[in-house]
C-alpha cells in the first residue's frame, strides 16, 4: 500500500473497517444513544459500500465525518483527544 509518484492513494479493503470503527468510536466519544449511533453507522456503511477503490481514502473519511456531524449533532468528536495529544507532544520540546 502507499502512494506512487504522481498518483493519488487509492482506497484499500482495510480502509472500510477502519472508517467504520472510527465512526463507532466517534459516536461513543460524544455519548450518542444507540439508535442515533446505529443510524449514523448504517449511513457510513452505505457510503463505504458505494465508494470506489480509485477514490482516495481521505475523501471517504471526510464524507463519513460529514454524515456523523449531521446524524450525531456534534463537531469533531476527536477534538479534545487531538488537543490533549498535541499538548503532550509539544511538552516534549524545549
Amino acid at each position: 500500500m502507499g502512494v506512487s509518484r504522481g498518483k493519488l492513494m487509492q482506497t484499500y479493503s482495510e480502509c472500510i473497517p477502519c472508517v467504520l470503527q472510527a465512526s463507532l468510536n466517534a459516536g461513543r466519544l460524544v455519548g450518542a444513544d444507540e439508535e442515533k449511533l446505529w443510524q449514523a453507522i448504517a449511513e457510513a456503511a452505505e457510503i463505504c459500500s458505494r465508494w470506489t477503490r480509485k477514490q482516495p481514502p481521505i475523501a471517504l473519511g471526510a464524507a463519513v465525518a460529514k454524515v456523523l456531524r449531521e446524524k450525531l449533532g456534534e463537531g469533531d468528536p476527536f477534538f479534545w483527544a487531538k488537543r490533549e495529544g498535541n499538548a503532550k507532544l509539544l511538552s516534549l520540546y524545549p
